[in-house]
């Protein structure tokens, strides 16, 4: 049985990647009493992305042993996994998605869209921290 982690009607988008941070960051934006909100969606440590740019409704849950049968191609998928990292699936309408990584962290903010929540790569977007 898998995990729910996340359930959400919005629409979501591939936001932001840092290979050196290995994260990959996922977001919804949507108003709330006019005021923006950001669904971020942060997977950190990723060893393995089988994904696509967009998804229109996302369910994320943490992978069974049958996810783990599904992807088994990708050779290393037993390492990274060994390495204390999980396997996620992402489901939007109908299509499944994978990630393997450490962890994910959900999470609501008001950044402007052109901000990430990425750590460390957030202070390249904004002058006024430096």
């Amino acid at each position: 049985m898998r995990t729910l982690i996340l359930k959400t009607e919005h629409y979501v988008s591939f936001f932001d990647y840092c290979d050196s941070l290995r994260q990959l960051l996922l977001r919804s934006s949507y108003f709330v009493n006019e005021q923006q909100q950001n669904l971020d969606i942060l997977f950190a440590g990723v060893a393995h992305l089988q994904t696509t740019t967009s998804f229109d409704g996302l369910e994320i849950y943490e992978g069974n042993e049958n996810d783990k049968k599904n992807i088994a191609q990708s050779e290393n998928l037993d390492l990274h996994l060994k390495a204390g990292r999980k396997l996620y699936v992402l489901i939007s309408k109908g299509w499944e998605y994978y990630v393997v990584a450490g962890y994910v962290k959900v999470s609501v903010n008001e950044l402007p869209n052109s901000q990430t929540s990425i750590a460390m790569k957030k202070d390249w977007y904004n002058p006024s921290s430096r």
